[in-house]
């Protein structure tokens, strides 16, 4: 009897952490980034009572006589499936599609993370707000070695500045290459004609 409730027990408690991270799951439903977690169950070990017996000119073999001392949890792992990308109205949030993590720094390590709810401190530099206090949140780190125009940002690894005020000025268009299909009716040039007039029109 002790057997069965001690077996009884670990399916309680197995069964229990199940319940705790389908309750977390549901309780980040509408958390940023969030990444839902699946349990996994194993098998206990069993206890050998009897063994098994080889078989005999007269009797058969005999399969051994083991008895399940429960079940386990195997693991809790993320679901790292993308999620849906969805429009926020706020001109600073950004995700990612596909593999990475948004860099950011708070003044002496990197962290790592998928959420891109950012905001701008005072000095203008992009920011998560939501991990510390909104003044002075973790800056959002740029990776490379190429600077922009009028100080939009600097040179190598730093903070993503976005500065109030700065308009950057806009370049003309010299050319344009475009790829498109012909149709089968359509005309087309020769040999001795060279030159053609073609009218489009954009919508």
């Amino acid at each position: 009897m002790s057997f069965a409730l001690s077996a009884g027990v670990t399916g309680l408690q197995a069964h229990q952490k199940m319940l705790d991270v389908a309750g977390n799951n549901l309780a980040n439903v509408n958390t940023t980034a969030f990444k839902s977690s699946r349990i996994t169950f194993s098998e206990l070990l069993s206890e050998t009572i009897k063994k098994a017996s080889q078989p005999t000119t007269t009797v058969g073999g005999t399969n051994p006589q083991q008895m399940g001392s429960g079940v386990g949890v195997a693991g809790i792992s993320p679901n790292m499936a993308q999620g849906n990308i969805v429009n926020t109205g706020n001109p600073l949030d950004m995700a990612l599609e596909g593999e990475g993590y948004f860099v950011l720094s708070d003044g002496s390590q990197n962290l790592y993370t998928r959420a891109g709810a950012f905001g701008v401190d005072a000095g203008s530099s992009l920011i998560d707000p939501t991990l510390v206090d909104p003044a002075t949140g973790y800056r959002v780190q740029r990776v490379g070695n190429v600077g922009e125009e009028n100080d939009f940002q600097v040179t190598g690894n730093s903070n993503i500045r976005v500065p109030y005020g700065v308009t950057l000025g806009a370049n003309a268009t010299s050319s344009i290459t475009m790829q498109g299909n012909l149709s089968a009716n359509a005309v087309f040039a020769t040999p001795q004609k060279q030159k053609m007039t073609a009218n489009l029109k954009y919508t």
